[in-house]
């Protein structure tokens, strides 16, 4: 049997401890700018504009909540359903 895999909080630059600066550092690991066309001014603004960017890890265990699943990946059940029949 597979082992679940859940997903962690999601973190923004600019949100927190988390600095704006990393927004194009993460566009430029990720060339942003060439597969999607998102890019980062001088100013560090994002263009196009109200593009976000986030990071988010994945855990082999339940740390938060009720997160969306992706392919791969199971969703967290809340608390109050942890004992539902699915």
């Amino acid at each position: 049997m597979a082992q679940a895999l859940y997903l962690t909080d999601r973190f923004s630059p600019g949100y927190g401890d988390m600095p704006l600066a990393q927004s194009g550092q993460i566009c430029e690991v990720l060339n942003t700018g060439r597969s999607i066309g998102l890019t980062v001014s001088q100013s560090g603004i994002l263009m196009p504009r109200k593009s976000v960017t986030a990071v988010l890890g994945i855990s082999r265990t339940q740390v938060c909540e009720d997160r969306r699943a992706v392919r791969g990946v199971r969703r967290a059940k809340p608390a109050h359903l942890q004992d539902a029949k699915t």
